[in-house]
């Protein structure tokens, strides 16, 4: 007979998984001050913009995970104001992770919504945390190698099509792609098998296709064209299984014909990621 005090559940301080949050941040927020009271408070009256395309009402559980220049304000927290044209948006550090041993090096956590890099993803603190103003540093949590690069900048996309340029990295080794840069090469000892998705969202646009292809080694090898949309923004994604050796380069070529050029639209940030499968 199997005794439940036959075992003992690790512990890591306080906390080693926290409850999920709505969204992680995958850019840093808007102009904003840290207090003494463990809150992020706008600098300027106004309600807080969406979070990897999430509305973030009042209650919602956030992920700060991107404040270049400011990683000691990287944490949980909970929405606690949602500014108005009168007030200013605050963020207030959530009671299960406002103490710095419940944020040992290990701790855990799921954002389940937003952009496909904030979906449904599982983020690890991998810094020694002694006390709040030590920083945190949330990674994606992957036991396989993995590699993803989105675009921030915006920008147009010419009549007929262009690659994409990445012009950050959202995790995995730089080596694989300097950014600001169109292709992904594979590196000596990474062969297998690889997941890769890509997409990117159009400009409303009745006229013509909207599409994304994945290319290996310079030759289409995935693609998803769909008709443009005047009410709306186009977004396009697609994905395929890819056998990929040292050398081999990977890159996104976003397709549409309106007749000129048309802009990246703000619907989700332009992506490419590349997860590890396994070897054949």
């Amino acid at each position: 007979m199997f005794s439940s005090t036959s075992r003992t559940i690790p512990s890591f301080g306080d906390k080693a998984f926290h409850q999920p949050v709505t969204v992680a941040t995958l850019v840093a927020l808007p102009a904003c001050t840290y207090t003494l009271t463990q809150k992020l408070i706008a600098n300027a009256n106004g309600a807080l913009p969406n979070i990897s395309g999430v509305a973030c009402g009042v209650g919602t559980r956030i992920l700060v995970r991107a404040e270049a220049g400011n990683p000691a304000r990287h944490g949980i927290y909970i929405v606690t104001d949602a500014g108005s044209a009168g007030t200013p948006w605050i963020l207030t550090r959530a009671t299960d992770a406002n103490k710095a041993s419940q944020l040992n090096e290990g701790a855990m956590v799921m954002s389940m919504q937003g952009d496909p890099l904030s979906n449904h993803m599982t983020w690890v603190q991998g810094n020694v945390v002694n006390t709040l103003n030590d920083n945190q540093r949330w990674d994606p949590f992957t036991l396989r190698p993995y590699t993803a690069f989105y675009r921030l900048a915006g920008g147009n996309i010419a009549n007929n099509g262009a690659l994409i340029t990445w012009d950050n990295q959202w995790y995995g080794d730089p080596t694989w792609l300097t950014v600001p840069g169109t292709t992904i090469t594979i590196p000596a000892g990474f062969d297998g098998v690889y997941h890769v998705n890509a997409g990117i969202p159009f400009n409303p646009n009745a006229t013509g296709n909207r599409g994304i292809y994945i290319q290996l080694n310079g030759t289409n090898q995935a693609a998803n064209l769909v008709p443009g949309f005047a009410g709306n923004s186009n977004g396009v994604s697609t994905a395929i299984d890819l056998l990929l050796s040292a050398g081999d380069t990977v890159r996104a070529f976003a397709f549409q014909n309106s007749g000129g050029p048309l802009a990246i639209s703000g619907l989700f940030l332009p992506f490419i990621s590349l997860h590890w499968l396994g070897i054949p």
